[in-house]
């Protein structure tokens, strides 16, 4: 979701900003973060959506659940808290802070960090 003036085409390099919803399947757990950004990018011809990111910034509130057995990842914990996305043109790095929410031994809190490349 995303909001603008209406009078802006955007075929050029414009801001947009807005809540997201986003959700990250993987082999050891799943991620399901609510959120709200700001972009600077352009459009598709219809200006329906978002052809080119250049800059931008995404605060995440994040659940995370683990599951199976990777090795690296304690299974069946359950994990909420703060992450930071920066997309730059496609690349994206993010870092969180996380803390275990659900009962069990071990650490009660865990750092994320991601980096990825966006099409």
């Amino acid at each position: 979701l995303t909001s603008q003036v209406t009078a802006w085409d955007c075929r050029t390099p414009c801001g947009f900003r807005g809540p997201f919803v986003e959700l990250e399947p993987g082999l050891g757990g799943g991620k399901l973060s609510l959120g709200w950004s700001r972009v600077t990018g352009s459009t598709n011809r219809s200006g329906s959506f978002l052809k080119a990111a250049f800059f931008g910034v995404a605060y995440k509130l994040t659940l995370l659940r683990t599951w199976g057995d990777q090795g690296w990842v304690p299974r069946n914990r359950t994990y909420a808290g703060f992450e930071l996305g920066v997309p730059v043109a496609r690349a994206n790095v993010g870092l969180g802070l996380l803390y275990r929410v659900d009962d069990g031994d071990g650490r009660k809190w865990t750092f994320t960090g991601g980096v990825g490349w966006g099409f």
